[in-house]
C-alpha cells in the first residue's frame, strides 16, 4: 500500500551450531553462530549474568602464530580504551588460551550492508546519521591509538540506537611497529573498502579508515561501491589509478566523500576532523598535501596508449558532469616514488581546475561551476615535488582471456572442451610466485627504477593472494580468483573447482536482491562448474519458482493437500468434498488418476487436507476421519474410520512411521489415535487445550506433539505415552496468532509462522525452554503454512499468496521468492526434501508441483537463454579455468 511503512530488515540472528563448535569459553556459553570471516567464526554467547555478547575466536592457523598472539593481546588491550559512543564494547579477551577469542557486546540489527540490499540506498537524513556516527565512532577507535583496517558495510550494524562500528578489536595498534600485520601473509582488508596504501602494503595509517568511511558512505547512498564491480585485479587497479565514481552521493556530503577518498593518505581529512565538519556544516581545514598529479610519461607511441585504453572499458570514466573524486596519488607518496600510482597514458583520471582541485559537479541542482564544494578547503595555489626523471606507468590489468604474467595463450593451446561431469587432473591450484614478474616489452621502465617496479608489482601480486587466503567478501567483489588471466586453459582439480563454484555462488547470493538476472547466472554457473553445497542453494533461490508445473484437472478451492514421501504422487482435497490423486511419475507432464468423493457426511469446507501414510495410504480429515488405501492409485478406497471421541478430525498430523495421529477441532481438543492397522484406528489418548488450536504437529520420531494457538504461543507436548500427554514447554516471542507448526527432519527443532509476519526457528534441546534460533521476517502478510523442505530448507506462505523459501544454512537466511500468487496457498513436501506442493485455498484454482533438486534445476534454467552466462562475463569472474557453456553438455 502506497506510504505504507515497509517491514524492518531482519536482524543479525543466530545459527545453530556446528556439531565441530565449542560449547563453552571461558566464562561464556556458546548460543549460536553469528558469522565468519576471514579471521575467525563469531558466536553468539552469554555470560554468566545472562548477558548476550558476541565473541570472534581466532582461527587455529593464526592462533598457532606466536608474532599474532601478541599482537592480539596488544590489540584487544588498546580497544578496551575505545570509547563507546557508536561502536561495540569490547568486554573481555583470553589471547593465550588454545582458542584465542575476544568477547564484545552484542549489537542488535542488520549490517548496513544487508539493509542496503534490502532497502536500497538510505534517505538523506538517515545517510547523515550514519556518516556522523561512523566518523564518531572511528575518532573514538583512532584516539585509543587504533587503526581498523577493515571497515566495510559488513561491519556496521544498523542497531536500535544508531549505526554501530564493530570488528575493531582485531585490528592493528599503530602505536606499534605492526610489521606482523603488514605482511602479505596476514593482510587484513575487503578489496572494495581498502585504501591504496593497503593493495601497495605501505605502512597504514588511521587515514586508511578515513578511505573506507568515503567508500561505505558512496556505498550507502548509491547501493553501489565507490570503485564498481569486476575481477580482484581490476578492482584494486581502479582503487589505484582511478576516480572514485560519488555520483548520487547528496551535495551536502560530496565534499566530505572526495575528500576522505583521496589516493594520498596525507591529503585525507582525520575522522575527528570528518565527524566536527558534519557536526557544524562547515568546511574541512585547508589540504595538507598537493593537489597536483604527476605528469604521465612522455614519448608513448599512440599503439601503447591504444592498449592502455581498452583496459578502461566497463569502468567509470570519470569524465562528464559525474562527480569524482581521488586522482592518482601525488609523488610524495611512498607509492609515488616506487612509480606505482602513475596514471598510464589514456587512463580515466579526475579532472581537475587550475587549483588541483576536482571541479564542481554540474548536474541539476547542483552548485554553479567554481562554486566551493560544502566541506572542502578552499582553492590553494598548487603545489608539486620538484622536477625529476619521468614516472614509469602502472602495471596494467590483465585483458580478458590472457594470463596475468605474461602473453595471451594462444586458441591453440587453450583446452578443449570438456563435458561437465568430467573433473579435470591437475594441481590443487594455482600458487603465487614470489619471483617478480616476467618484464612485459609493451611497459619499458627506465633503468634506475627497474627494481623498484618489480618490488611494487610484486607487493600487488602479494597482497592479493593474501586477501585469497582470508576469503575476504564483499558484495559487489569478484570472488572466483586466482593467479590467472580470464579463461584460463581449464586444467584444475577437482578442489580448484569446488573453490571457484563456492565463491561464485556466494556472489550470486549478494547479487540475488539487488541483480537477480545476474545472481541467476552465477548460480548456474557455478553448479555446472561443480554442484557444491553453496551452488546447490544458489540454484535453488535463483531457479525454483521457475519450475512449478500445473496439475491437471478442473478448477477448484482445496482444503489442503499432501506429497507422498517418495514424490511420486499428490492428493489433495477440495471444499466440494472430493479427493484427487495425481501421479507425478514423469514431473514435466503429471496425470491425474483419481478423484472420487469422500463418504457422505464427512467433507468439510473447514478441513485440513489429506495426509499420505509410509504404506502407500492416506489420511482425509472431516467430520469423519478416513484411511485409505492406494492400492489401486486410480481407486482409492477407504479401510477405516476415525470418528473422533470428543472433536471432528479437521486437523491432522502423523509420526514419521504413520503409527501415531493426532487429531484436532478448531477448539480446545486434541485426541491420538494408533494407526498401526489402518483398517482399524485405535483411540490412545486425549488432551485438553486451555487456548484455542489453530495447527498441530507430531514430531518425525513421534515423542513430542506441537500444538499452535491463538496467544501467539506454541505448547509442547511429551507423547512418548500417547496415553497421557505431559506438557513440557512453551515458545514465546510471536506478537500474535501462530497459525502454523512444523519440526524439522531432526526433531530436534520446531518451526512456527503467525500473524506478525515472522516464521521462527527454536531449538528444542531443552523442550521446557525452546530457544529461538531464527526470526525470518518475510514480506509483510500473515504467514498461514510452513512445511520443512528436507532438513536444509523452510517453504513459507502468506496469507495474499506469496510463497517463500529459506536456507537454513545461511547464518542470517533472506526469503527468496518461490511463488507470487494472488490467493492462499497450501504448502506440502515430500520426504526427499526435493519436491513441493502448492494448493489454493479458499479461492477456485489449480495445485502445482515444483521442485528444488538442483538437477532437474538445470533444464529449468537452460529453457531461458537469458541465465547462461556469456565468456566476457565468465572471463571477467573466472581466471583459471576455459569458458564452457553452463547448458552445453
Amino acid at each position: 500500500m502506497a506510504g505504507s511503512t515497509p517491514p524492518p530488515v531482519q536482524g543479525n540472528a543466530p545459527a545453530p551450531l556446528n556439531a565441530t563448535d565449542p560449547r563453552r569459553l571461558g566464562n561464556y556459553q556458546i548460543v549460536g553462530r553469528l558469522g565468519q570471516g576471514g579471521m575467525g567464526t563469531v558466536f553468539l554467547g552469554r555470560g554468566a549474568d545472562g548477558v548476550a555478547v558476541a565473541i570472534k575466536v581466532i582461527k587455529p592457523e593464526l592462533a598457532a602464530a606466536p608474532e599474532f598472539r601478541s599482537r592480539f593481546r596488544r590489540e584487544a588491550e588498546s580497544a578496551r580504551r575505545v570509547r563507546r559512543f557508536t561502536t561495540a564494547a569490547v568486554l573481555d579477551a583470553d589471547p593465550d588460551g588454545p582458542s584465542p577469542y575476544l568477547v564484545t557486546e552484542y549489537v542488535e540489527g542488520p549490517t548496513l550492508s544487508k539493509m542496503v540490499a534490502r532497502r536500497g540506498p538510505m534517505r538523506p537524513a538517515d545517510l547523515e546519521q550514519l556518516a556522523l556516527s561512523v566518523a564518531t565512532a572511528l575518532s573514538a577507535i583512532h584516539a585509543a591509538g587504533i587503526v581498523h583496517r577493515d571497515l566495510t558495510p559488513a561491519n556496521v550494524l544498523l542497531s536500535p540506537v544508531g549505526p554501530k562500528v564493530i570488528d575493531f578489536g582485531l585490528a592493528r595498534d599503530f602505536e606499534g611497529s605492526g610489521e606482523f600485520s603488514r605482511t602479505t601473509k596476514h593482510a587484513i582488508g575487503t578489496p572494495g573498502y581498502m585504501a591504496p596504501e593497503q593493495i601497495l602494503d605501505s605502512p597504514v595509517t588511521s587515514a586508511a579508515d578515513v578511505f573506507a568511511w568515503g567508500a561505505i558512505t558512496v556505498f550507502a547512498a548509491t547501493g553501489r561501491p565507490p570503485f564498481g564491480e569486476g575481477r580482484i585485479e581490476a578492482l584494486l587497479y581502479r582503487i589505484l589509478y582511478e576516480p572514485a565514481n560519488i555520483t548520487g552521493v547528496p551535495a551536502e556530503l560530496a565534499g566530505l566523500v572526495d575528500a576522505a577518498l583521496r589516493k594520498e593518505p596525507e591529503r585525507r581529512p582525520t575522522a575527528e576532523a570528518l565527524r566536527m565538519a558534519l557536526m557544524s556544516g562547515t568546511s574541512l581545514p585547508a589540504d595538507p598535501g598537493s593537489a597536483a598529479q604527476p605528469t604521465p610519461p612522455e614519448g608513448r607511441g599512440g599503439k601503447d596508449g591504444g592498449r592502455r585504453r581498452r583496459f578502461g572499458r566497463g569502468r567509470p570514466s570519470g569524465t562528464g558532469d559525474a562527480p569524482v573524486s581521488g586522482g592518482a596519488p601525488g609523488s610524495g607518496s611512498r607509492a609515488a616514488a616506487t612509480g606505482l600510482l602513475t596514471p598510464p597514458p589514456g587512463a580515466p583520471r579526475a579532472a581537475t581546475t587550475a587549483s588541483g582541485a576536482p571541479p564542481a559537479p554540474t548536474t541539476p541542482g547542483s552548485r554553479a561551476p567554481g562554486a566551493p564544494i560544502p566541506g572542502t578547503p578552499a582553492p590553494g595555489p598548487a603545489r608539486g615535488p620538484a622536477p625529476g626523471p619521468p614516472l614509469p606507468p602502472p602495471p596494467r590489468p590483465p585483458a580478458p582471456g590472457s594470463m596475468a604474467s605474461g602473453s595471451p595463450t594462444p586458441a591453440s593451446e587453450q583446452a578443449p572442451f570438456r563435458p561437465w561431469s568430467t573433473p579435470p587432473s591437475g594441481p590443487a591450484g594455482p600458487t603465487v610466485s614470489r619471483q617478480a614478474p616476467p618484464s612485459r616489452p609493451d611497459l619499458p621502465v627506465p633503468e634506475s627504477r627497474n627494481g623498484a617496479r618489480g618490488s611494487g608489482r610484486r607487493r600487488v601480486a602479494l597482497v592479493v593472494a593474501g586477501l585469497v587466503v582470508l576469503g575476504a567478501v564483499a558484495v559487489g567483489v569478484p570472488l572466483a580468483l586466482s593467479g590467472g588471466g580470464g579463461g584460463g586453459n581449464g586444467d584444475v582439480s577437482a578442489a580448484r573447482r569446488a573453490e571457484l563454484s563456492t565463491a561464485l555462488a556466494q556472489q550470486a547470493d549478494a547479487l540475488r536482491a539487488s541483480d537477480p538476472e545476474r545472481a541467476a547466472r552465477l548460480s548456474l554457473a557455478a553448479y555446472r562448474i561443480e554442484p557444491t553445497a553453496d551452488a546447490e542453494r544458489a540454484m535453488v533461490a535463483s531457479f525454483a519458482a521457475a519450475s512449478w508445473v500445473d496439475l491437471p484437472g478442473t478448477a477448484a478451492a482445496y482444503t489442503g493437500g499432501a506429497l507422498s514421501a517418495d514424490g511420486r504422487f499428490a492428493a489433495a482435497t477440495d471444499t466440494n468434498g472430493h479427493l484427487r490423486l495425481w501421479d507425478l511419475s514423469s514431473p514435466a507432464s503429471p496425470t491425474q488418476v483419481a478423484d472420487v468423493a469422500l463418504p457422505a457426511g464427512s467433507g468439510t469446507p473447514d478441513a485440513a487436507g489429506p495426509l499420505f501414510l509410509p504404506d502407500a495410504g492416506l489420511v482425509t480429515a472431516g467430520a469423519v476421519g478416513h484411511t485409505w488405501t492406494l492400492g489401486d492409485p486410480g481407486a482409492p478406497t477407504v479401510v477405516g474410520d476415525i470418528p473422533g471421541q470428543v472433536s471432528q478430525p479437521l486437523q491432522l498430523s502423523v509420526s514419521g512411521d504413520g503409527k501415531l495421529l493426532a487429531i484436532a477441532n478448531r477448539g480446545q481438543d486434541i485426541e491420538i489415535w494408533n494407526l498401526s492397522n489402518p483398517a482399524a484406528p485405535t483411540h490412545v489418548g486425549y488432551r485438553r487445550i486451555p487456548g484455542i488450536v489453530t495447527d498441530i504437529a507430531i514430531s518425525p520420531d513421534a515423542r513430542m506433539l506441537a500444538v499452535a494457538e491463538v496467544d501467539g504461543t506454541a505448547t509442547l507436548f511429551d507423547i512418548t505415552n500417547p496415553a497421557d500427554p505431559v506438557e513440557r514447554g512453551q515458545t514465546a516471542g510471536q506478537s500474535q496468532q501462530v497459525n502454523a507448526v512444523a519440526f524439522l527432519p531432526d526433531s530436534k527443532r520446531l518451526v512456527t509462522g503467525g500473524d506478525d509476519g515472522t516464521v521462527r526457528v527454536w531449538d528444542l534441546a531443552d523442550p521446557a525452554s525452546p530457544k529461538q534460533v531464527n526470526e525470518l521476517r518475510g514480506r509483510g502478510s500473515a504467514v498461514v503454512d510452513v512445511v520443512p523442505v528436507g532438513s536444509g530448507y523452510l517453504a513459507s506462505a502468506e496469507a495474499d499468496g506469496t510463497l517463500l523459501g529459506w536456507d537454513l544454512a545461511s547464518p542470517s537466511p533472506a526469503g527468496f521468492t518461490l511463488d507470487s500468487e494472488k490467493a492462499r496457498r497450501d504448502l506440502a513436501a515430500d520426504g526427499t526434501g526435493t519436491r513441493l506442493l502448492s494448493v489454493p485455498e479458499e479461492d477456485a484454482g489449480t495445485p502445482a508441483v515444483g521442485t528444488t533438486d538442483p538437477a532437474q534445476l538445470v533444464a529449468v534454467a537452460c529453457q531461458n537463454p537469458a541465465n547462461r552466462i556469456d565468456e566476457q562475463e565468465w572471463n571477467d569472474r573466472v581466471t583459471d579455468l576455459a569458458y564452457q557453456d553452463p547448458c552445453a553438455g
